[in-house]
């Protein structure tokens, strides 16, 4: 009798063992997808929701994070989730997920279809019934939220993983600050540092693309240069910090009048290039008469437009104008002059910059 008592207890104590052994395996690979998303992805978001599944065992894991606007929204999650559609407002709701993002305190419950707590917008899009709100935190920063579901109603979180759980969150933090930093670096590569418009590299990368989207899609393309008038007088009466403000504003102001889809960038000093994406000749003189009344300080300024044809390559779109812009400079300025499409570079070169 004590030898079998012996063996069913050895026999259970094995397979205890294995189980753990089991458990730190899947610990150690989510762990693994974690560190390799820190290091590696563009956006680590993806791989650490799936790690986040794959350590608990869960059927799904969705991080939330904040809009400027207050509100929290799904920024990752494991496949085949409507992210769009969850949308938490932390003031004024009280899910679960709202007061883990509040107290910075770990939520669990058991049952979504019995608990109080629990929002019935994330059940009906997800069925899940057991539910782990961990809220991510860094440097005392509220970060995100990591909402792990299990399709089963569970009286404890599954406690072998809680610890990695929160080991994970610790990862999620790091990897969310190192994305943001890349974002920031990224946009910072791309950006005149003074007024924010697209650097010259970016336009050209933007311009490449919009003239071979207009050039597939036969859609109307049309290229703007701006001067501002008599910056250099502006400067020396106001001082270079007044002319630096006027730059700022004169970017805030352009686009205030456009679409989000179209590009500001700043071609060199007090010149600017906008491109105007499915945007006709005739519009965009519609849309450049605008900009004539919003350069901020009292300031006028020239522009020259001229709408991509089929042959274009962006230096020859980029030369006409800059041909119409001198037109408008030459016309008397603070106006808007358009140089055809159909017209040559040989044209002008022959006719001059009249238009």
């Amino acid at each position: 009798m004590l030898r079998v008592v012996i063996i069913l207890f050895t026999g259970f104590a094995i397979q205890t063992l294995v189980g753990q052994s089991r458990q730190r395996t899947a610990d150690v690979a989510a762990l693994g997808v974690a560190t390799r998303a820190l290091g590696v992805e563009s956006d680590p978001r993806p791989a650490l929701c799936a790690a986040a599944r794959l350590v608990t065992g869960a059927a799904f894991a969705i991080l939330f994070e904040p809009h400027p606007d207050g509100t929290l929204v799904a920024t990752a999650g494991t496949d085949g989730l409507n992210l769009a559609s969850m949308q938490i407002n932390p003031a004024t709701e009280a899910s679960a997920t709202a007061e883990a993002w509040r107290t910075g305190e770990r939520i669990y419950i058991a049952d979504t279809i019995t608990s109080p707590r629990a929002s019935t917008r994330l059940a009906t899009a997800t069925g899940a019934v057991g539910v782990l709100f961990q809220p991510i935190t860094r440097d005392g920063r509220r970060m995100a939220v990591l909402v792990v579901g299990f399709p089963d109603a569970r009286r404890r979180g599954p406690e072998s993983a809680l610890h990695v759980v929160e080991l994970l969150a610790a990862e999620i933090g790091a990897a969310l600050d190192r994305a943001d930093l890349v974002a920031r670096l990224a946009v910072q590569a791309r950006t005149d540092p003074l007024t924010g418009a697209s650097n010259r590299r970016s336009w050209d990368e933007q311009l490449d693309r919009e003239l071979a989207r207009a050039q597939r899609t036969a859609d109307p393309l049309t290229v703007a240069m701006l001067d501002l008038d008599h910056f250099k007088v502006f400067n020396d009466a106001f001082g270079h910090s007044s002319g630096d403000a006027l730059l700022r504003d004169f970017v805030v102001a352009i686009r205030a009048e456009l679409r989000t889809g179209d590009v500001v960038a700043r071609w060199g000093g007090e010149e600017f290039v906008l491109a105007l994406p499915s945007c006709d000749l005739e519009r965009a003189r519609t849309v450049a008469t605008r900009l004539l009344s919003v350069v901020p300080s009292g300031q006028t300024v020239s522009i020259g437009l001229t709408q991509a044809r089929e042959h274009d390559t962006p230096r020859t779109l980029i030369s006409r104008a800059d041909l119409a812009l001198y037109a408008a400079k030459d016309g008397g300025r603070n106006q808007v002059r358009s140089l055809d499409a159909l017209v040559s570079l040989d044209d002008l070169s022959a006719a001059g910059p009249a238009v």
